[in-house]
């Protein structure tokens, strides 16, 4: 009799770990597919060896911040979204972080993406399509590839690429000097355009999308005979009109 209990109890427990290991086998991932968004030649390979390491895994343990972090040594890309194609497929949406500024720091020049992500150092010239970013009065804490850029006036300085960002300032502006200088009350962003005009933004980082939009309205509409190597300064007054005005020869 004893025995039998013996038995029956071994056969179930074989029973437990048959229907185990089927469920593990069942479950584990057996593709990850990947639809990248990219806009230049960046090899897409190495990152896709990088989703591969999920295979074998239980697709129910796989989430997306394990897929975030597989990825996150590869700076130029973002996990956009992670989908589970049940019993055993992984999709993921990747798409290019797009480099928009030049930051030169002693000699070393790092690139970042629009939020101001930092994607890594580059040896490669500012093209067309790059700002140059400058810092005056404006400490940086932390450049570190993978990450925002972090500086004294983080504030003042997400707020102007934000506004770079709604005036899509990638074609006309050669670079971006941020200014703060709270000895002689100086708080500004100036943009450079090709043309050799100055954009001054006074406190961009109080009504800066006002700013910006005026900015590029007294721009747009002054021929370009006459934008050489001048100024535009913009401000709110007093009375909380938002003004740009020329002045000749920078």
């Amino acid at each position: 009799m004893k025995n039998g209990k013996l038995y029956a109890i071994l056969i179930g427990v074989a029973f437990a770990i048959a229907v185990i290991f089927s469920f593990v086998f069942f479950f584990s991932v057996k593709e990850v597919n990947a639809e990248y968004s990219v806009y230049s030649e960046e090899d897409t390979a190495s990152v896709q060896n990088a989703l591969d390491s999920f295979k074998g895994k239980s697709i129910l343990f796989v989430s997306e911040s394990d897929v975030v972090s597989a990825l996150a040594g590869y700076t130029r890309f973002k996990v956009v979204s992670v989908n589970k194609s049940l019993p055993n497929v992984i999709n993921v949406q990747i798409e290019e972080r797009r480099e928009v500024y030049h930051l030169p720091i002693d000699g070393v020049t790092y690139c970042m993406d629009k939020t101001g992500f930092v994607l890594g150092e580059t040896a490669e010239p500012a093209g067309r399509d790059v700002i140059d970013v400058y810092f005056e009065g404006i400490d940086m804490l932390s450049v570190t590839p993978g990450e925002i850029l972090s500086t004294s006036e983080d504030g003042f300085f997400l707020s102007v690429l934000e506004m770079a960002e709604y005036a899509g300032l990638s074609d006309c502006i050669e670079s971006v000097t941020f200014r703060d200088d709270r000895s002689v009350e100086i708080r500004e962003a100036v943009f450079k355009t090709y043309t050799g005009v100055e954009i001054v933004v006074d406190k961009p980082d109080v009504r800066g999308h006002d700013k910006i939009v005026k900015a590029f309205e007294v721009y747009n509409a002054t021929s370009d005979f006459y934008k050489t190597f001048s100024r535009i300064l913009v401000l709110e007054t007093d009375s909380g009109e938002i003004t740009a005005t020329w002045t000749a020869g920078g």
